[in-house]
């Protein structure tokens, strides 16, 4: 799988490093040793797919293309896929790397829903990729915290741990704390990134859009603040023994892996070639 994404045009290896220094720091590996491979790929193909729309390489039009693939699955939409199947030319890269996954996750474990929930939690995910390319001076915090809790790709993470785990993390409390998970995850992104989003004169960035065109300083400051809000709810869901264990487990290391995560990938936040770490 691994020099299958690598032929995707700019896709960069040390995505694949960085995706499995993320899924060591979460602990996959002690308890689905055989998701880390596929979860890593995904994980990878994600930065390389942010990177793509922040840099113009996919236009609405094409956003759509991506979008109806992703729906249906493409030419294989009611056939079970194989990993040779996928790595057929697709009209985009983007597509031949959905495929690419979805294949894999069906041949550990072929099932119509399992793979209609994960189609349409992928095809979520594109979608607000193509909304926060549109984030302007008039998107409110509130709107832009629900596209980018989405585009943290955290969410669809669990979506894809649970196909191939054959797990159900869809009760109200396990799923609250997945998405406090990838609000928290959404911000911390932002909070690091902020130089290069300033230099660049995007507006895709929480403390941006919290800030209104005006002083940084007190939006850094609220968005930090909510970050130690969601910090200590996490903390709290992770010890509330109605939550699946596996995600009570994995949510406080995933935060303390994204702070590692942003010492060890600074560099990726300097230049435009950088990748999002969500």
């Amino acid at each position: 799988m691994k020099e299958a994404l690598a032929a995707l045009e700019g896709f960069s290896p040390r995505s694949i490093e960085l995706a499995a220094m993320l899924l060591d720091g979460y602990g996959v590996a002690a308890w689905a040793p055989d998701a880390s491979a596929v979860l890593a790929a995904q994980m990878a193909f994600f930065f390389w797919l942010d990177d793509r729309f922040d840099g113009g390489a996919i236009s609405a039009e094409a956003a759509v293309s991506v979008l109806d693939h992703v729906h249906s699955g493409g030419a294989r939409a009611s056939r079970p896929s194989t990993e040779e199947g996928a790595s057929e030319a697709n009209a985009r890269p983007e597509c031949a790397g959905f495929s690419l996954i979805e294949s894999a996750l069906w041949s550990r474990r072929p099932s119509f829903v399992r793979r209609a929930r994960w189609r349409a939690s992928a095809a979520s995910v594109v979608e607000a990729m193509l909304a926060e390319s549109s984030i302007d001076a008039n998107t409110t915090l509130s709107e832009y915290v629900i596209v980018g809790s989405v585009t943290s790709t955290l969410g669809h993470l669990f979506t894809t741990l649970a196909w191939h785990e054959d797990l159900s993390f869809d009760d109200a409390p396990t799923a609250a704390l997945i998405r406090r998970v990838s609000v928290h995850g959404r911000l911390h992104n932002d909070k690091h990134s902020l130089a290069r989003d300033e230099r660049e004169e995007t507006l895709a960035n929480a403390i941006l859009v919290a800030a209104h065109g005006g002083p940084r300083a007190q939006a850094l400051a609220d968005i930090e603040r909510e970050l130690a809000r969601l910090e200590d709810g996490i903390a709290a869901s992770a010890a509330d023994p109605r939550v699946h264990p596996r995600v009570r487990e994995m949510a406080p290391k995933m935060l303390a892996t994204h702070e590692a995560f942003y010492r060890r990938a600074a560099d990726r936040y300097s230049a435009r070639e950088a990748h999002a770490a969500h």
